[in-house]
């Protein structure tokens, strides 16, 4: 992509969107889940 793409606006202020806006769609804990196992193998029943 040559250009950045442009960040979100406020659609109220027209000023870029800051994490606490975007919070309550991205809850910070979602980068905490991981999976259930640490096993590599895919056992299917």
């Amino acid at each position: 992509m040559p250009n950045k793409p442009l960040p979100p606006l406020y659609p109220e202020t027209k000023e870029p969107i800051g994490a606490d806006a975007l919070a309550p769609l991205f809850p910070m804990d979602l980068n905490k889940c991981k999976e259930a196992g640490s096993t590599k193998t895919i056992l299917f029943t």
